[in-house]
């Protein structure tokens, strides 16, 4: 086993949280680290880390990974140092550099679908793995669910405005009706959210008689990738817009809902935007997090366990490893995608019972310590070393 770990931050203030936590689990179980930041840490610095036979790399969503040694020589290869590539986010949108990653490469997917995806269509990477996000644990004490002052956080961007800059040019794309295909699959998605856009998209295909290949579905699938922001957008909406329709009050956070149109109403309360340590902060006064997957149908997002071990009731729509780790009411809350509009009775029904909402609150948390922090998941990367 390794014992010498290089994490990379600085660039991403949500990744570096995830880093942050990883390297007090590590320093905490007599790891030595190395904090790589680009254009800070000086390269010798590094290639004296490695030059100990003895290194490996932890890092997310392919930080680094083209980092060379000397030019057209990429440092991980050179000194044969595991690559440990933490995504999280579906593999489809790092098609390109998940191309090109080095031979050393361990990709670790917090979906199932997502390693399954990789598995299928990158076969460069020789070593795959499911692991799910982990949790960040508070710092202090936190009040009980009565005295929480924000009824329901909701923490995450509007994907759709983003999804608006990913649309592809209609000529890369030559034998594809694009309208079509965008309005079939995207109504297939609303229609059955629990299939994800890969499957969606293969079965068009094949209706049309587009016998493609694994290299271009992938391509086509990370072409036509917008189209699971437009749908993961539509249900966040209508999620936030259920809820406040029942006469509590939604705090939001996040990118994007500035050019919402529902902020007119008189119970959404958008708060902008701000770092993912304040948003742990504010998980700590809020009774209820709401969640919603990303399209993860087989894993579980971060949001799910900080707000466990923040002492709030998640709700969230499921996934099939959520229902297997987790008893509905009892550590968590679920709702279904498919019957959305019933959401705003459920969450009234919730607020409205504070001891059960405490209930749920503190088996979550027990849950969540016991099982789902990064310092859990380390346990699973240390085979990996």
């Amino acid at each position: 086993m390794r014992t010498h770990i290089i994490l990379i931050e600085g660039i991403y203030d949500t990744l570096d949280t995830f880093s942050e936590e990883l390297h007090k689990v590590l320093i905490a179980q007599g790891y030595s680290c190395l904090v790589y930041i680009d254009g800070v840490t000086p390269l010798d610095t590094l290639r004296e880390y490695l030059q100990t036979d003895d290194a490996a790399v932890i890092t997310f969503n392919n930080l680094a990974y083209s980092l060379e040694n000397e030019p057209g020589e990429n440092i991980w290869e050179f000194y044969q140092t595991p690559y440990i590539n933490i995504l999280m986010d579906h593999p489809f949108h790092y098609r390109s550099t998940l191309n090109k990653m080095p031979s050393t490469a361990i990709i670790v997917a917090t979906d199932k679908n997502h390693a399954d995806y990789v598995r299928r269509h990158f076969s460069n990477i020789e070593h795959v793995f499911f692991l799910p996000h982990g949790g960040i644990c508070p710092a202090n004490p936190t009040p009980p669910i009565k005295e929480r002052q924000i009824e329901v956080l909701y923490a995450g961007g509007l994907s759709r405005f983003q999804a608006e800059s990913m649309i592809p040019e209609f000529d890369k794309m030559p034998e594809i009706n694009f309208e079509e295909v965008s309005a079939t699959v995207l109504n297939t998605l609303v229609t059955h959210p629990s299939f994800t856009l890969e499957s969606v998209l293969e079965s068009y295909f094949k209706e049309q008689g587009f016998n493609y290949d694994d290299d271009t579905l992938s391509l086509r699938i990370s072409q036509l990738r917008f189209l699971e922001l437009y749908a993961t957008s539509f249900f966040r909406e209508q999620a936030l817009l259920r809820i406040a329709d029942s006469g509590h009050t939604v705090t939001v956070y996040g990118n994007g809902w500035n050019r919402w149109e529902g902020l007119k109403h008189p119970y959404i309360n958008y708060c902008g935007r701000c770092s993912q340590r304040e948003i742990l902060s504010h998980m700590t006064n809020s009774k209820i997090v709401l969640n919603t997957n990303s399209w993860f149908k087989a894993g579980a997002h971060d949001r799910i366990f900080n707000g466990m071990l923040a002492g709030a009731v998640v709700l969230t729509d499921s996934s099939s490893y959520l229902e297997k780790q987790f008893t509905r009411e009892k550590q968590l809350c679920f709702f279904s995608l498919e019957n959305i509009k019933s959401l705003g009775i459920y969450a009234d029904r919730l607020l409205n019972n504070f001891a059960l909402l405490q209930e749920i609150a503190d088996n979550g948390y027990q849950a969540a310590r016991n099982s789902h922090t990064w310092k859990s998941r380390f346990e699973i990367i240390k085979d990996f070393l």
